[in-house]
């Protein structure tokens, strides 16, 4: 038979073993060695085969357990038990019954034990591709949620402020406060919208790097001036720190990619920090360029800092939080990151800060004079 059969007095040694145990579970040379003896003998065996291997036999005590079980109830009871054989993952679905003579006296236990691994596996397979794919929908339900107010809050500030634009009674200073609200309010919109375009060539395996010269220090400088007055108005000081003087920092990268990656992060950081710094560095690594952007903001939770990187999450999902984004700003950021170097790194702790740094080649131009 394929199923492992056999049979214990109750000294918990073997009075009957079948072919099938013998070959997949005790290893003995036939159905005579194991007459006689008791689990243990075998387990001692094959570690002593292997003894530098942990976890090459462990079903030793784990037998054992279950005959006590049956011994000390007198019933009959059904087990999954697991370990390893020859240093394999191994799960049986066991049935284990006691053995009763004519006169109603328990003298042994009978047992039958059929190989359950793939399908052990297959199920928690399934129940994790079931998590993932609720986590998915949920996840996209916040992200339709957040792009409905990504797009129509600035939308609704677009329509109000051309109807005061219509007014007669605005003086000019008014005028050009609202048509400096139309135009970050139309910003915004084009930068959702440029996102979700983003992300669906990521999905689509369209990306692909296209290097050119780049200048890291003037990439430092473009980010300095373009978010200055920004977090000037959150009271943040905005701090660069160059790893290379201007000959050296020219190297050749995706120019695009890089400014996507580090817009991402410097646009997360300021948003979410209210009082302190916003540090905007890169330095040399042997061969690498390591690039960060680090704050002293709200952090993110140990429990959030996987699930953020993912398409349509955010740190927050609450729809209360007061920051814009629609949750995939980091998603590209990881793409990107993994395509030019070794991905991403976060390091964070709550109330005071977080770190996010990545690395790419170290390519320097080489100028003929």
């Amino acid at each position: 038979m394929q199923d492992m059969l056999w049979a214990k007095d109750l000294e918990k040694r073997y009075i009957f073993v079948n072919k099938a145990m013998c070959d997949k579970f005790l290893f003995a040379k036939d159905t005579n060695e194991p007459i006689g003896k008791v689990d243990s003998f075998f387990a001692e065996r094959e570690i002593s085969l292997n003894p530098k291997h942990k976890r090459w036999y462990t079903f030793g005590s784990t037998c054992n357990n279950s005959d006590e079980q049956i011994i000390n109830t007198g019933e009959p009871a059904r087990f999954e038990e697991e370990g390893y054989l020859k240093g394999e993952y191994f799960v049986m679905d066991v049935n284990k019954a006691p053995i009763f003579d004519s006169d109603g006296k328990m003298v042994g236990i009978v047992g039958s034990a059929r190989e359950i691994t793939q399908d052990k596996k297959n199920k928690e397979e399934l129940v994790i591709a079931r998590k993932r794919a609720e986590e998915s929908d949920n996840l996209k339900s916040s992200f339709l949620t957040n792009l409905s107010h990504e797009i129509r809050t600035p939308m609704n500030s677009i329509t109000g402020f051309l109807e005061l634009l219509q007014s007669k009674d605005i003086n000019i200073d008014e005028q050009q406060t609202y048509i400096e609200q139309l135009r970050k309010s139309s910003d915004r919109i084009l930068s959702t919208l440029n996102d979700i375009i983003e992300v669906s060539k990521i999905e689509a395996g369209q990306i692909k790097l296209e290097e050119t010269n780049v200048n890291l220090n003037e990439i430092l400088d473009y980010f300095i001036n373009k978010y200055t007055a920004e977090a000037a108005e959150r009271g943040i000081k905005l701090i660069s720190e160059r790893g290379l003087d201007n000959n050296q920092a020219f190297i050749t990268a995706d120019r695009n990619k890089l400014i996507s990656i580090m817009n991402n992060l410097v646009k997360n950081a300021i948003k979410f920090t209210f009082s302190g710094f916003v540090k905007i560095g890169y330095r040399l690594e042997d061969s690498r360029v390591v690039v960060y952007v680090e704050d002293s903001g709200i952090g993110i939770p140990p429990e959030r800092r996987e699930i953020i990187f993912l398409r349509f999450a955010q740190a927050d999902q609450s729809l209360t939080r007061p920051y814009e984004g629609a949750g995939i700003g980091l998603s590209i950021v990881k793409a990107y990151c993994e395509l030019m170097g070794n991905g991403i790194e976060l390091e964070s702790e709550p109330g005071k800060g977080s770190r996010f740094s990545f690395d790419i080649e170290y390519k320097p131009v080489i100028f003929s004079n």
